[in-house]
């Protein structure tokens, strides 16, 4: 009996290291765990921002001049005149008239949409043929004016007629507007005065009825 004492011992001694070796593996794998988790990145949180759309800038618009080829008729003011310019194949006639006392034709060229026309008595113009429009000056008589002048469609546009009148040529001009508005004068020779009314391609000049012409730029 007296041997069982130590047994004892030495068993709940054993006992006693196995449960502290347990406690302490256990707290030791809780320690690796939470270090662990610790360790580990942290993975951030992204977020997708969509950016606005993008809106291209309108390509500028283009102004080009009429192409070679085409057939173009501009009309409008000069001062307090009229005037009308015909342009065809790199060609162009123009008609200044104020219906009264003033009146010009001249002709030339058009080149990258830039005209330069002359006429009788130092008669000049220059300018330019963009976005449907002829802008520059003309000068006749002595004097210069601006001018403006829209793409018009026919009837519309410029006429002239010629006719020998009692041994004379006598040479008629008409510029129609696009509200009907004829402007226009007739050479004699010796004289001008405003043309009679052009119907049509009709008129009568000094007694002599005649059929104007719709030109086209390629000449007188």
């Amino acid at each position: 009996m007296k041997r069982k004492g130590p047994i004892i011992t030495l068993a709940a001694g054993l006992l006693l290291a196995v449960g502290l070796l347990v406690v302490d593996l256990s707290v030791t794998k809780k320690r690796d765990a939470a270090q662990t988790a610790a360790d580990k990145p942290v993975a951030a949180t992204v977020t997708a921002t969509t950016p606005p759309p993008t809106t291209a800038a309108p390509a500028p618009t283009k102004t080009q001049p009429p192409a070679v080829g085409t057939q173009t008729t501009y009309a409008g003011k000069a001062g307090a005149g009229t005037i009308a310019i015909a342009v065809k194949d790199g060609k162009a006639v123009a008609y200044l008239c104020d219906g009264h006392t003033t009146e010009a034709w001249l002709q030339g060229t058009v080149a990258n949409g830039t005209i330069s026309l002359t006429g009788a008595k130092n008669a000049s113009l220059t300018g330019t043929l963009a976005g449907g429009a002829a802008n520059g000056t003309v000068t006749a008589a002595g004097r210069q004016w601006t001018f403006t002048a829209a793409v018009v469609a026919p009837p519309s546009g410029l006429y002239r007629a010629s006719a020998n009148v009692r041994g004379a040529q006598v040479v008629g001009g008409w510029i129609v507007l696009p509200n009907g508005q004829q402007v226009g004068m007739v050479d004699y020779g010796d004289h001008e005065e405003a043309a009679p009314a052009l119907t049509g391609t009709a008129a009568t000049l000094g007694g002599t009825a005649v059929t104007a012409v719709q030109l086209d730029g390629t000449g007188l």
